[in-house]
């Protein structure tokens, strides 16, 4: 787990694999029929979103919504004015912000649809 200063480095990972990563997640949502995969991340469990978009939620806690087709988007309770820094040091363009993270929709219907299984973890 990362801890203190984080940075973005393209030349440590390339571009190509963080869009692969996701890609990988996309296409088990795909193959399951299932929307979105709703990956949540805290001060003790951040590892799973930082190996999708190098964010490193250490210092707090959010949901990051990973559609079947489309960017991914984070949800968090972090005040909006950390979103430019946020971006800066991961791969995450859509950043939304609000008291209740999990409450908060995606998807272009603005409602997220979910099944409750288990989507398998990408290999890596």
């Amino acid at each position: 787990m990362k801890r203190g200063l984080v940075l973005f480095d393209p030349a440590e990972i390339p571009a190509d694999e963080w869009r692969g990563r996701v890609a990988a997640v996309q296409r088990q949502l795909a193959a399951s029929g299932t929307d979105v995969a709703l990956i949540y991340g805290d001060v003790s469990r951040s590892d799973d979103i930082a190996y999708l978009t190098n964010l490193c939620v250490y210092w707090n806690e959010g949901i990051l919504a990973v559609p079947a087709h489309g960017d991914p988007v984070f949800l968090t309770k972090l005040s909006p004015r950390v979103h430019p820094w946020m971006r800066l040091i991961s791969t995450v363009t859509e950043i939304r912000s609000g008291p209740r993270p999990h409450r908060q929709r995606t998807g272009r219907s603005g409602r997220a649809r979910t099944a409750r299984r288990r989507v398998p973890r990408c290999p890596g």
